[in-house]
């Protein structure tokens, strides 16, 4: 990603970051789209590009991305360099490389280059950023206490249910004896939202796994019983999932 010879790291990136941002966008087609493809960041979903999964989501996070483009200056890819090599205008370049006015104006705008870019990227990061409609969007935030956190209302983006639940994962796992039902509850909501979104992408087995997580005391037990019921009267998920189900030997839901 942060050396790739297809595409400029910085305009991979910042296509990278604007998914994250919005959750998910249009497919263009475009080289870079195609490259953060191949490079398995993200999938495709009819028309859309999402993050590939939520462990991604999370290491490669809006820190980690306005890190390194804070690092990057602007760079031609391997491939762009070696066919730029050749060309009339990289020639007419090279001839006039020794003559020192040529050198100092080479040098400033490409020291104006470095300059600028770091305050376009933030520019536009700012433009991208919806404006905070509720607590979701400070989910990252250290002083963001648990009582809070579990208060949360769940947003419609699948973005911001991600970063909740694992934010809820990471607190059950650091003090399971001071994780309230209410945040329980509020967890085991966006388990069934996640199971409901792979269900879509065609994830039927990880989905189940997600909804046999449910346990028969949870606020959200009938509704992770009543999708397990569905897959398994489908006519295209019926016979896998109850096979899958057959396998397994705790699920709650599905008895």
């Amino acid at each position: 990603l942060l050396n790739n010879a297809v595409c400029l790291p910085q305009t991979l990136l910042e296509l990278y970051l604007r998914i994250l941002q919005q959750g998910e966008i249009s497919v263009n087609q475009s080289p870079e789209q195609q490259e953060l493809i191949n490079l398995g960041l993200v999938v495709q979903q009819e028309n859309k590009l999402k993050i590939a999964n939520r462990l991604y989501q999370s290491i490669f996070n809006l820190d980690w991305v306005r890190d390194q483009l804070s690092h990057l200056t602007p760079k031609l890819p391997a491939a762009a360099e070696e066919s730029n090599k050749n060309s009339p205008k990289n020639q007419q370049v090279t001839q006039i490389k020794n003559e020192p006015l040529a050198q100092i104006v080479a040098f400033a705008i490409a020291l104006g280059l470095v300059v600028v870019t770091p305050f376009i990227i933030v520019f536009n990061n700012s433009q991208q950023k919806p404006v905070p409609e509720n607590a979701n969007n400070n989910l990252d935030s250290q002083s963001f206490s648990i009582s809070s956190l579990c208060n949360v209302p769940i947003s419609n983006e699948l973005a911001s249910q991600e970063s909740l639940r694992l934010r809820l994962e990471q607190e059950q796992q650091k003090s399971p004896e001071q994780f309230s039902q209410n945040c329980q509850n509020q967890l085991d909501q966006l388990i069934v939202l996640n199971a409901l979104q792979l269900g879509k992408e065609n994830r039927v087995l990880d989905g189940i796994n997600d909804l046999c997580q449910i346990t028969v005391t949870s606020e959200s037990f009938n509704q992770a019983n009543f999708w397990l019921n569905r897959w398994s009267n489908s006519t295209d998920w019926g016979e896998q999932t109850t096979s899958y189900l057959s396998s397994i030997n705790d699920c709650p839901a599905a008895e």
